[in-house]
Order: C-alpha cells, then structure tokens, then sequence
C-alpha cells in the first residue's frame, strides 16, 4: 500500500486499535499504563505501558485470552486447559446456556437469570466470578492504574458490572481500578485512525 499511496501504512490488530482509540478520546485519556479487555465472542486484550502499545517478543503482548485460570479445565483451541476464553466470553456463555436448554443463548440466559431462574443465576454467577479472577491475575502480573472493559458482553452489562466489582472483592483485598469503555464498537476504527496520524507525524 506505501508503493501505491503517498502515505504511511500501521498495521495492528483490532484489540490494540481499540486500546489507542480509548487512550485518545475515550476511558483512559488520564492514564499512562493500562490494559484494555475486550469481551465478545473470545477474550482480546492490549497493553500500553507509558503510552506506548506492547507487542511482545512474538506479538502476543496483552493476549489475555489464554491466561489459565482453571489447570485442567476446558480444552481451549490454543491447546492449553482452563484458559479464560473457555470461562468469560460470549462463547463460553453461549455455550453454558445450552447446558440449561439446547435453544437457549446467551441472550435467553442473561434473561432468565434477571427473572429470577435459579440455575441462570447460578451460571452467571460462575462466569462473573472467573471474569474476576481473570481480571485480578491482569493486576498482579501487570499492576496497571486501570482496566478498561469492552465488547459487546460489557456494552450489554446492565447490572452485571456491580455483580463483578462485588466479585473482585470476594476474591482479593487488592484494588483494582475498573472502568467499561466510552468509544462502544468505533474504538478500534478510531485507534486506527490515531495509529495512522501518529505515523504521518513521524515521518
């Protein structure tokens, strides 16, 4: 694309657009150090550090999805066990819905659950309570001032974010600075765009 336009070309993928997108204009304009998460049909994650995205030796910075919060649970498609994507996606919450009845999805089991369904309850429970310990493992490993959560599991979270403070708490006396996305679905669009205007300024 440089050979046929005049202008500089960035390449990131769309977890890491979004965590600059958010640096920008959105939840993490006062922080220097932070991870993004995003929750949606897997788990992505991205790291700024100084303001600056971290890749990793191999591109794999801020993969979150395969941290292992359950040694020998669910066979993940990475070829570990137990990693968070398996437990705190919509995926994962889709396919716990099916456990209950082989119509229902996500949506069906966030809705009997606020109704009131006891084994709805009971699954969202579990999922909320391993999002949290993913979330505590992210602050211990990488001590940032703030997570941001996004995806569309955390635009459509209605009570749910009270339920997962409350389960931080249940599992740690650490402090952990949690606050939900402002840009929705145009972070990653947004992050792209910065991305290319820092380029074109360093040119």
């Amino acid at each position: 694309m440089e050979q046929r336009f005049p202008y500089p070309v960035v390449v990131d993928n769309d977890v890491n657009a979004a965590a600059v997108g958010e640096s920008w204009i959105g939840a993490a304009t006062e922080q220097k150090s932070f991870v993004l998460m995003a929750l949606g049909t897997g788990v992505g994650g991205a790291v700024v550090v100084d303001g600056a995205l971290i890749h990793g030796h191999q591109g794999g910075e801020g993969d979150l999805s395969h941290l292992i919060i359950i040694p020998g649970g669910a066979a993940c498609n990475c070829g570990q066990k137990g990693c968070l994507e398996q437990y705190a996606s919509g995926t994962a919450l889709n396919r716990h819905a099916r456990e209950i009845a082989s119509d229902w999805d996500s949506r069906r089991l966030v809705e009997a659950s606020m109704l009131g369904d006891a084994q709805a309850r009971k699954v969202i429970d579990r999922f909320v309570a391993n999002l949290a310990v993913g979330l505590i493992n992210v602050q211990r490993m990488l001590d940032p001032d703030l997570i941001v959560l996004g995806g569309g599991l955390i635009e459509a979270r209605n009570s749910g974010w009270d339920a997962l403070l409350q389960a931080v708490t249940v599992h740690t006396n650490l402090k952990l600075c949690l606050q939900p996305a402002l840009l929705g679905n145009r972070a990653g669009i947004i992050g792209a765009a910065r991305l290319a205007m820092l380029a074109d300024k360093m040119q």
